[in-house]
């Protein structure tokens, strides 16, 4: 196995299901048992509702590109041999809105609203 040499995220109780979901690949979002909303970062309260109840659930992945933005330089050593990257918020088909590393397409084919998974 190659060593992973990029910075990981501090997971907590409240984010670990998330993060498991992503080991086993698999998208998993907070689902409100009250409300039915989607939500993303992981909270311990829903912001529609109030509620303090809700369920990990799978999420299909797909969305379309709201908003990206490439990065040239100017990002520490971990990362310079994926430069030219884009970085992009897609808003899931679920609704909730995530930030996420593009892959497989170049920086120059990027579009607003392009469909992505």
């Amino acid at each position: 196995m190659t060593q992973y040499n990029k910075p990981l995220p501090e997971i907590t109780l409240l984010t670990e299901p998330f993060w498991q979901g992503i080991k086993d690949h698999q998208l998993l979002l907070q689902q409100c048992d009250d409300c039915s909303a989607f939500r993303f970062i992981p909270k311990e309260v829903c912001p529609g509702c109030a509620s303090v109840q809700s369920t990990w659930t799978p999420v299909s992945g797909a969305g379309k590109v709201y908003s990206y933005s490439t990065v040239y330089r100017g990002t520490g050593t971990a990362f310079q041999d994926d430069l030219p990257f884009t970085v992009v918020m897609v808003e899931l088909a679920e609704g909730p809105r995530i930030i996420s590393h593009l892959i497989d397409c170049a920086p120059d084919q990027v579009k607003i609203d392009m469909p992505v998974a």
